[in-house]
C-alpha cells in the first residue's frame, strides 16, 4: 500500500477518512490511478487543517477582489500611450495565479461518494484538477497583456474567469463562519449588487471613452448640462456619471438625463437592462425571504406577545396584572434559546455531546464536586436533563430535591444573597430530610435558574461507575452532616438534662444516636434497663445485616432508607468503621464544648 507524508510529517493513506480505518478504498477501485515513486513524499494539504492554505485562501480571496475591480477598469479605461495599472502589477498577478495552479495539485478533496473522506495521493488530486478546472484556470492565467499591447483590451477579460474559485475558498472555510446563514446570504446580495454595478458602470464608460467620432451619451450629457470640463473628461468624472447610470438603471428609477445616442450604445444598454433586472428582481425576491427569517427568535417572540396580548383583552385582566405578565414574558426571551439549544445538542453524537456539555457546564461544575467526577457521557446527560425556570421579582422557591443553578439574578437563602453562577440544593442526593438543607430560597430580582431534580440525576448515572461515584460523595456528606446534627441535638440535650452524654451505656448512645438521624428523638433518654434494651433495639433496627449470596444489604441511616444498596462485606466493614468513627468524633466535640464552657 503506497503512502506518503502530509503537512503535519504523518504517513498517511490515499484515502483519508475522519471516522473508519483508513483503508485504501481508491486503490482498489477498477480503473483507479496507482501513485508512483516520485509521489511517496509529497506533502498533501488538508483543507480543513492545513493552516498555510487558510493564510493562502484568504490572501487569494483578495486577489481575487482586485481582478474584480481591476480587470473591468483596465478594460474600459485603457489607451495605447496610457496604462491604468503599472505593468509590474500585471507581472506579480501572473505569478499569483500560476501559484495557485501549482498549488491546487496538492490540496485533498472529498471523495464524491462519502464527503467525509479526502482524497490525498497528489497524482489523483492532479488529474481531478486536469478532468475539472485546469483548463479555465490556464486560460485566465494566459498574459493578454503582452499580447493585445492596447489594440484589442477586451481579451483581458479572461482573466474573470478565475472568479470561480471564490466557491471553492468559501466551501472550504465555511467551518470558520460563525454568523447566520441568514447574515451571510445578505453580505452575498450586497457583494453580488456591489460588483454589477461596478461591471455595468465599466461596461458604459467604454462605450463612451476615447471616442471622438461619434456623437456618444458622453457628449450629449455635457452638452445638454454643461458644468465641469473635467467630469465629462477624466477617468474619475466618467466613472461616477457611468456608476449612477448602472445604479439607477439597476434599481428601475430612470430618470432619463443620461441615453444612448448610437446603435452601439442602444445594444449595449438594452443587454445591461436585461441582466441588471433579471439580478435586481432575483435578488430583491431572495431578501424578501432571507430578512424574514433573519431574526426567527425575535419573530418568534412577537408573535408570543401578541397571543398574550388578545389573552389579556380577552380575559379582561386588570391593568397591574397586564403590566407584570407582559414584563415576566420579556424577562422569559432567553428561556427560548435555551430549549433551542438543547433540541441542538441532542442532534448531536454522543462524543460531540459531551464536549459541548463540558463548555455549558464549566461555570458551575467546580461547585458541584460529584457532577465534575461524572464521565463525559454522564455529564452530556445532566446536561440534557437540566430544566431552565424563570421567577417573578418576591416569588418563593419552594425547597424540593433538586440542584439550582443561577444564571441570571438575585436571591436570598438562609440569609445568604445568592447571584449569578451561584448553587444551592448540592445536598439533594441525601434521602434523609433531616440532613438536608430544605430551607426556602426568595427571589429578589428576576431569577433565571437551571434546575435538575435528584431522579433526572440518578437517571444520568445509571451506570455502576457512575453510581459507586455519586454514593461515595453520598457517604461523605452524609457523614459530615450527620455530625453536625449529632452534636447540635446532643448538646441541646446535655444542656437541657444537666448530664453527660458520655456517660451513657454505649448501646444507649448508639440507639440515641440513631434516633436522631431518624428524627424519632424526643428528647428523653430512658433510665430503666430494660428502657434501654427496648430503645437500642428499636432504634438499631436502622442499621442491620442480611446475608444473601455472600452479600450483606446496609440500610444506612445517615442517607436514609431510600439509598440503601447492596454492597461487599468490605464496604460492610467500611460502612461499621464509619460508625465507629462517628461516635468517636461526637465524644471528642463533647468533650471540646465541655472544655470551652469551662474556660
Amino acid at each position: 500500500m503506497k503512502r506518503w507524508t502530509d503537512e503535519s510529517g504523518t504517513s498517511s493513506e490515499v484515502v483519508d477518512a475522519e471516522l473508519g480505518d483508513g483503508s485504501d478504498t481508491e486503490s482498489k477501485r477498477p480503473g483507479a490511478a496507482k501513485s508512483g515513486p516520485c509521489f511517496c513524499h509529497i506533502r498533501c494539504l488538508h483543507p480543513e487543517t492545513s493552516q498555510f492554505l487558510e493564510v493562502w485562501d484568504f490572501f487569494f480571496l483578495f486577489i481575487l477582489a482586485i481582478i474584480a475591480v481591476m480587470i473591468p477598469l483596465e478594460v474600459a479605461f485603457v489607451t495605447y500611450d496610457d496604462e491604468l495599472c503599472h505593468p509590474g502589477w500585471r507581472f506579480t498577478l501572473d505569478a499569483i495565479l500560476l501559484a495557485d495552479m501549482s498549488l491546487q495539485s496538492f490540496i485533498a478533496y472529498p471523495d464524491k461518494k462519502c464527503p467525509s473522506r479526502y482524497i490525498k495521493d497528489p497524482r489523483m488530486i492532479t488529474i481531478n484538477y486536469l478532468k475539472t478546472w485546469f483548463v479555465v484556470d490556464l486560460i485566465s492565467t494566459f498574459p493578454c497583456h503582452a499580447v493585445e499591447r492596447g489594440r484589442m483590451p477586451e481579451i483581458r477579460l479572461v482573466r474573470m474567469l478565475r472568479l470561480h474559485s471564490i466557491f471553492p475558498i468559501l466551501s472550504r472555510r465555511q467551518v470558520r463562519v460563525g454568523i447566520s446563514y441568514a447574515a451571510l446570504s445578505l453580505l452575498k446580495f450586497v457583494c453580488g449588487l456591489t460588483f454589477t454595478c461596478h461591471w455595468m458602470a465599466c461596461c458604459w464608460a467604454g462605450v463612451a471613452y476615447e471616442v471622438s467620432d461619434e456623437y456618444t451619451w458622453l457628449k450629449a450629457v455635457e452638452a445638454a448640462k454643461g458644468g465641469l470640463k473635467a467630469t465629462y473628461h477624466s477617468r474619475s468624472g466618467i466613472y461616477c456619471l457611468s456608476l449612477y447610470w448602472a445604479i439607477m438603471t439597476l434599481t428601475s428609477i430612470g430618470y432619463g438625463d443620461i441615453t444612448p445616442q448610437t446603435e452601439k450604445e442602444y445594444l449595449v444598454a438594452s443587454l445591461c437592462m436585461l441582466a441588471m433586472a433579471t439580478v435586481w428582481a432575483f435578488v430583491i425576491g431572495q431578501m424578501c425571504a432571507v430578512v424574514s427569517t433573519l431574526l426567527p427568535h425575535d419573530v418568534a417572540f412577537k408573535r408570543t406577545m401578541d397571543d398574550l396580548n388578545w389573552l389579556l383583552k380577552d380575559s379582561q385582566m386588570p391593568e397591574p396584572l397586564r403590566m407584570k405578565l407582559r414584563r415576566y414574558f420579556i424577562e422569559s426571551r432567553s428561556l427560548c434559546r435555551l430549549h433551542e439549544q438543547k433540541a441542538i445538542i441532542a442532534q448531536m453524537s454522543p462524543m460531540l455531546q459531551g464536549e459541548v456539555s463540558e463548555q455549558l457546564v464549566d461555570e458551575w461544575i467546580h461547585k458541584v464536586p460529584y457532577v465534575k467526577a461524572m464521565s463525559a457521557d454522564a455529564l452530556a446527560q445532566v446536561a440534557r436533563k437540566l430544566k431552565p425556570m424563570l421567577f417573578a421579582p418576591t416569588e418563593a422557591i419552594s425547597g424540593e430535591r433538586s440542584l439550582y443553578i443561577i444564571r441570571r439574578g438575585v436571591c436570598m437563602r438562609g440569609g445568604r444573597i445568592l447571584v449569578t453562577g451561584d448553587v444551592w440544593g448540592k445536598d439533594m442526593i441525601l434521602s434523609n430530610e433531616l440532613l438536608r438543607d430544605n430551607s426556602q430560597a426568595r427571589s429578589l430580582s428576576y431569577l433565571e435558574v437551571l434546575v435538575l431534580r435528584h431522579l433526572d440525576l440518578r437517571d444520568s448515572v445509571a451506570t455502576h461507575e457512575g453510581t459507586a461515584v455519586l454514593r461515595s460523595w453520598q457517604r461523605w456528606l452524609g457523614l459530615s452532616r450527620g455530625i453536625s446534627l449529632l452534636a447540635k441535638e446532643i448538646r441541646g440535650w446535655e444542656r437541657h438534662e444537666k448530664g453527660m452524654f458520655s456517660g451513657l451505656p454505649q448501646s444507649t448512645r448508639l440507639a440515641v444516636m440513631t434516633s436522631i438521624l431518624r428524627g424519632t428523638f424526643n428528647g428523653h433518654v430512658p433510665t430503666g434497663r430494660s428502657s434501654f434494651k427496648k430503645m437500642s433495639t428499636c432504634s438499631l433496627s436502622s442499621i442491620s445485616t442480611q446475608p444473601s449470596s455472600g452479600e450483606g444489604v446496609v440500610e444506612c441511616t445517615l442517607l436514609g432508607k431510600d439509598d440503601a444498596a447492596v454492597v461487599s462485606h468490605q464496604e460492610l466493614n467500611e460502612l461499621k468503621s464509619s460508625m465507629v468513627t462517628l461516635t468517636q468524633s461526637v465524644e471528642t466535640l463533647q468533650q471540646m464544648v465541655r472544655d470551652l464552657s469551662a474556660s
